[in-house]
């Protein structure tokens, strides 16, 4: 299994852990957005920056965000936690802001290759 993925799939394990935890056992975050936004932005970039083509990438992006506002919904049903229409927002902003990252990266390591 490539390097990447299994990191990817690391990733994606701690943010479904940390977004389907209780809310007692979360601590009180400074800026709960931005970390929404990087955590996806993360999950956006790694992939896209070893997809093997530009919609690779962006299906990428679009499964990352469509988990992101799954489970957002899921959080309705965990105790102490509820549906934020903004935290679904940041997770979907942070996929597509990686996955355009990651293709910008790739992208420039292909020109520096040639």
């Amino acid at each position: 299994m490539e390097p990447w993925l299994c990191i990817w799939l690391a990733l994606l394990a701690g943010v479904v852990a940390g977004s389907l935890a209780p809310g007692d056992v979360m601590p009180d975050l400074p800026n709960d957005r931005l970390l929404h936004f990087g955590a996806y932005a993360v999950l956006g970039v790694i992939p896209s920056g070893w997809a093997w083509s530009r919609s690779w990438g962006w299906k990428m992006a679009a499964l990352a965000s469509l988990i992101g506002v799954g489970l957002e919904i899921l959080q309705n049903v965990i105790p102490g936690r509820t549906t934020d229409v903004a935290d679904a927002i940041a997770n979907c902003a942070g996929a597509i802001t990686g996955c355009v990252m990651g293709m910008m990266i790739r992208r420039w390591q292909q020109d520096r290759s040639a």
